[in-house]
């Protein structure tokens, strides 16, 4: 991951409207297509974490579609959590928009950046190195796709183009091992 200068760092987090004064920046190893930086504020009496992340635009080429569909699929989940009595702030993701009211900043070398509240105990899993994460990860994923289940499909844009094409990748996959 390409590290930033404080100067440019410091006007992007100026961008987001966050709760209190900055206490501590940390860069996360975490991840395997965006940089992710942890961000600690606190108004004296309380810590509020939040997740920034810079989009890598070479994979996700089309961020303002990206950011669509994002916001689409996290309100709808927030809303079919919140009717069935769930904890939205816990169970899905919670998206800090820009104090110019965007889903993700523009910095001036063209880098697009997103944040989002930290979920508390919430972590990472990068590798599934044990049955017990793949039979949690499966069950999450289950959940995630029984719950978008009536998800208004059509109103997603295609962000990279045949990813989600089973027999293309099948295809691809073929091609590969030949």
């Amino acid at each position: 991951m390409k590290e930033i200068g404080t100067t440019a760092l410091n006007k992007i987090i100026e961008a987001f409207p966050f709760s209190g004064e900055l206490k501590h920046i940390e860069s996360t190893d975490t991840g395997l297509i965006n940089s992710t930086y942890m961000l600690t504020f606190s108004d004296g009496n309380q810590d509020f974490q939040y997740v920034l992340q810079k989009i890598n635009t070479k994979v996700f080429k089309k961020p303002d579609e990206l950011m669509s569909n994002i916001m689409n699929v996290t309100g709808f989940l927030r809303n079919k959590i919140n009717l069935s009595g769930g904890n939205s702030a816990r169970e899905t993701l919670t998206f800090l928009y820009t104090k110019n009211n965007s889903p993700y900043y523009t910095d001036d070398e063209g880098g697009c950046w997103r944040t989002y509240t930290y979920i508390n105990k919430s972590y990472t899993c990068d590798k599934i190195d044990s049955e017990i994460k793949a039979f949690r990860s499966g069950k999450a994923f289950g959940k995630f796709q029984r719950m978008l289940s009536d998800f208004p499909a059509a109103n997603l844009f295609e962000t990279i183009p045949h990813f989600h094409d089973t027999p293309s990748r099948y295809n691809d996959l073929k091609k590969a091992v030949e």
